[in-house]
């Protein structure tokens, strides 16, 4: 996806999202990610791997906000396919105060 959006978290309290990167030839394809903007309230991985052929990889993308705010990061998707466009998805996840 070209955009990642955790909405409205509390925080320190961390949200967890999968995203699949699927194949549907009968290639075995490698992805790379690679941060644009970094941000230290999103952690991102793994960063590259192999999709199987047919197949999925998951990457996991974890949002803790550490304070109050709107926070976003920037990610360059790169696959080993053929005429493959690399790409920019955007992470964004704002905070509110927490559970009490």
């Amino acid at each position: 996806p070209r955009l990642i959006d955790f909405g409205r978290c509390f925080v320190s309290e961390p949200v967890r999202k999968t995203v699949a990167i699927e194949c549907s030839v009968p290639i075995e394809f490698e992805y790379e990610l690679t941060f644009v903007k970094q941000d230290a309230n999103f952690r991102v991985g793994p960063m590259r791997g192999k999709i199987p052929a047919k197949g999925k990889a998951v990457v996991d993308i974890e949002f803790t906000p550490g304070l109050y705010g709107t926070f976003f990061a920037e990610i360059m998707v790169n696959v080993s396919q053929f005429n493959f466009t690399p790409f920019v998805c955007r992470i964004i996840g704002s905070s509110e105060p927490g559970k009490h």
